[in-house]
């Protein structure tokens, strides 16, 4: 297996995180019901902290962490990813999209680009993370966007 090493400059600040609208809580973005039917998973409320939210299971074991990220500096990002592996996808009604595959199939991130905003999805969990559960995210995020 790659080192995962060249991830951690890319996901730790190096990129500003920009909530939808100026103040918004990610986290009411949709119902907790919502973002745990589209995720696939029991949920936790989010906790919101720096202009993103997570959610987790109960026992830990599987978490969803939402952000976003001005345009510009996120078709960057996915720029990079791409250069290092990741794969382009298509997803209606976004201009570009990019699922990175973080050690293995446990957990993936996904960066979809809409005309204002990038949203940036991440799964984690203790089996392998459906991409259509993190287009499910992205979708119900980016309505709201």
């Amino acid at each position: 297996m790659r080192s995962l090493a060249w991830l951690a400059p890319l996901l730790v600040g190096a990129v500003p995180v920009q909530p939808i609208a100026s103040g918004q809580n990610l986290c009411k973005v949709a119902p907790l019901s919502a973002i745990r039917h589209a995720a696939g998973q029991r949920y936790r409320p989010g906790i919101a902290a720096n202009g993103m939210c997570t959610w987790e299971r109960p026992d830990l074991r599987a978490g969803l962490t939402v952000s976003t990220h001005p345009r510009a500096q996120g078709l960057l990002l996915m720029r990079q990813f791409v250069a290092r592996g990741a794969r382009r996808i298509a997803v209606p009604g976004a201009s570009r999209a990019v699922l990175v595959d973080i050690g293995g199939q446990a957990g993936k991130d996904l960066f979809v680009a809409y005309p204002r905003v990038v949203v940036q999805v991440n799964m984690t969990a203790p089996r392998p993370v459906p991409e259509a559960r993190l287009l499910a995210v992205a979708t119900l995020v980016a309505a709201k966007a």
